[in-house]
Protein backbone atom coordinates (compact mmCIF):
# COMPACT_ATOMS: atom_id res chain seq x y z
CA UNK A 1 0.00 0.00 0.00
CA UNK A 2 1.08 3.69 -0.89
CA UNK A 3 -0.25 5.58 1.97
CA UNK A 4 0.95 9.13 2.84
CA UNK A 5 -0.61 12.68 3.80
CA UNK A 6 -1.33 15.46 1.11
CA UNK A 7 -1.76 18.55 2.63
CA UNK A 8 -2.46 22.34 2.09
CA UNK A 9 -1.37 24.83 4.98
CA UNK A 10 -3.71 27.85 4.66
CA UNK A 11 -2.04 31.44 4.68
CA UNK A 12 -3.88 34.32 4.91
CA UNK A 13 -3.07 36.61 1.41
CA UNK A 14 -4.54 39.92 1.18
CA UNK A 15 -7.71 39.04 -1.33
CA UNK A 16 -8.26 36.09 0.54
CA UNK A 17 -6.23 33.92 -1.64
CA UNK A 18 -3.83 31.13 -1.13
CA UNK A 19 -1.20 29.66 -3.52
CA UNK A 20 0.33 26.07 -3.92
CA UNK A 21 4.17 25.72 -3.84
CA UNK A 22 5.51 22.38 -3.52
CA UNK A 23 8.07 21.66 0.20
CA UNK A 24 11.44 23.67 -0.17
CA UNK A 25 10.18 26.08 -2.96
CA UNK A 26 11.32 29.71 -2.31
CA UNK A 27 9.01 31.93 -0.73
CA UNK A 28 7.38 28.64 0.65
CA UNK A 29 7.19 29.11 4.92
CA UNK A 30 8.26 26.38 7.36
CA UNK A 31 6.57 23.63 8.76
CA UNK A 32 5.84 21.77 5.27
CA UNK A 33 6.12 17.99 5.35
CA UNK A 34 7.69 16.80 1.97
CA UNK A 35 5.21 15.35 -0.04
CA UNK A 36 2.64 17.95 1.08
CA UNK A 37 1.79 21.58 -0.36
CA UNK A 38 1.97 24.41 1.61
CA UNK A 39 0.10 28.07 1.52
CA UNK A 40 3.04 30.75 1.05
CA UNK A 41 1.88 34.47 0.62
CA UNK A 42 1.38 37.77 1.57
CA UNK A 43 2.43 37.60 5.56
CA UNK A 44 2.53 34.02 6.29
CA UNK A 45 -0.07 34.14 9.10
CA UNK A 46 -0.80 30.11 9.61
CA UNK A 47 -4.97 30.20 9.96
CA UNK A 48 -5.37 26.12 9.35
CA UNK A 49 -4.38 23.25 7.89
CA UNK A 50 -6.71 20.99 5.26
CA UNK A 51 -5.02 17.41 4.69
CA UNK A 52 -5.58 14.34 2.46
CA UNK A 53 -4.80 11.53 5.45
CA UNK A 54 -5.20 7.90 4.89
CA UNK A 55 -4.60 7.93 1.04
CA UNK A 56 -4.95 4.76 0.07
CA UNK A 57 -4.34 3.72 -3.40
CA UNK A 58 -5.48 0.54 -3.64
CA UNK A 59 -8.94 0.95 -2.38
CA UNK A 60 -9.10 4.84 -4.22
CA UNK A 61 -9.73 6.30 -0.82
CA UNK A 62 -8.56 9.28 1.62
CA UNK A 63 -10.07 11.22 4.33
CA UNK A 64 -9.99 15.24 3.85
CA UNK A 65 -9.52 17.00 7.70
CA UNK A 66 -9.39 20.91 7.64
CA UNK A 67 -9.33 22.71 10.74
CA UNK A 68 -8.94 26.71 10.36
CA UNK A 69 -9.02 29.00 13.67
CA UNK A 70 -11.99 30.46 15.02
CA UNK A 71 -11.22 33.82 14.05
CA UNK A 72 -11.15 32.98 10.47
CA UNK A 73 -14.57 31.03 10.00
CA UNK A 74 -17.12 32.16 7.75
CA UNK A 75 -14.42 33.73 5.25
CA UNK A 76 -14.58 31.22 2.81
CA UNK A 77 -10.73 29.51 3.48
CA UNK A 78 -12.10 26.15 4.32
CA UNK A 79 -14.32 25.89 1.10
CA UNK A 80 -11.32 27.26 -1.00
CA UNK A 81 -8.79 24.59 0.39
CA UNK A 82 -11.15 21.64 0.47
CA UNK A 83 -11.92 22.54 -3.60
CA UNK A 84 -8.41 22.58 -4.19
CA UNK A 85 -7.55 19.27 -2.53
CA UNK A 86 -10.83 17.33 -3.93
CA UNK A 87 -9.57 18.36 -7.50
CA UNK A 88 -6.11 16.88 -6.74
CA UNK A 89 -7.52 14.18 -4.68
CA UNK A 90 -9.83 13.46 -7.99
CA UNK A 91 -7.55 14.87 -10.64
CA UNK A 92 -3.70 14.26 -9.94
CA UNK A 93 -4.44 11.46 -7.47
CA UNK A 94 -6.92 9.29 -9.17
CA UNK A 95 -9.16 8.89 -6.22
CA UNK A 96 -12.40 7.66 -6.42
CA UNK A 97 -14.03 8.31 -2.83
CA UNK A 98 -13.12 11.24 0.07
CA UNK A 99 -14.77 10.62 3.76
CA UNK A 100 -14.84 13.22 5.76
CA UNK A 101 -16.78 13.70 9.96
CA UNK A 102 -17.57 15.92 11.76
CA UNK A 103 -19.57 16.63 15.45
CA UNK A 104 -23.42 16.47 14.75
CA UNK A 105 -23.21 19.79 16.83
CA UNK A 106 -21.65 21.68 14.11
CA UNK A 107 -24.37 22.87 12.05
CA UNK A 108 -21.57 24.89 10.23
CA UNK A 109 -19.27 22.00 9.50
CA UNK A 110 -22.09 19.61 7.93
CA UNK A 111 -23.69 22.61 5.64
CA UNK A 112 -19.52 23.25 4.48
CA UNK A 113 -19.11 19.27 3.81
CA UNK A 114 -22.54 19.00 1.84
CA UNK A 115 -22.21 22.41 -0.14
CA UNK A 116 -18.90 21.09 -1.42
CA UNK A 117 -21.11 17.55 -2.73
CA UNK A 118 -20.64 15.15 0.15
CA UNK A 119 -23.57 13.18 1.20
CA UNK A 120 -24.20 11.96 4.99
CA UNK A 121 -23.24 7.57 5.20
CA UNK A 122 -23.74 7.51 8.74
CA UNK A 123 -23.66 8.62 12.29
CA UNK A 124 -21.04 6.77 14.66
CA UNK A 125 -21.53 6.92 18.43
CA UNK A 126 -19.74 7.90 21.07
CA UNK A 127 -16.45 7.54 18.30
CA UNK A 128 -14.22 10.26 20.11
CA UNK A 129 -13.11 11.07 23.99
CA UNK A 130 -12.86 14.67 23.72
CA UNK A 131 -11.80 16.41 27.12
CA UNK A 132 -13.18 13.42 28.94
CA UNK A 133 -16.45 13.01 27.40
CA UNK A 134 -17.92 10.82 24.39
CA UNK A 135 -18.44 12.60 21.49
CA UNK A 136 -20.42 11.55 18.32
CA UNK A 137 -19.36 11.80 14.82
CA UNK A 138 -21.43 12.22 11.35
CA UNK A 139 -19.64 10.12 8.45
CA UNK A 140 -20.10 11.74 5.27
CA UNK A 141 -18.50 10.53 1.65
CA UNK A 142 -17.50 12.23 -1.62
CA UNK A 143 -17.53 10.27 -4.88
CA UNK A 144 -15.27 11.24 -7.66
CA UNK A 145 -18.33 11.22 -10.02
CA UNK A 146 -20.11 13.25 -7.65
CA UNK A 147 -17.65 16.09 -7.55
CA UNK A 148 -18.25 19.18 -9.04
CA UNK A 149 -14.68 21.75 -9.81
CA UNK A 150 -15.31 25.10 -8.93
CA UNK A 151 -15.18 27.16 -11.94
Amino acid sequence: NKLFPVGVNLVKTANGLFTQCKNGETGCGGGAVPGNYIGCVGNNELIGTALLAGVDFVHGRAELRLLLKSKHWGQGYGREAATVLLGHAFGELGLRRIEAETPPANATSLKALEALGFKREGYLRQRWLVRGETQDSVMLGLLASDFVPAR
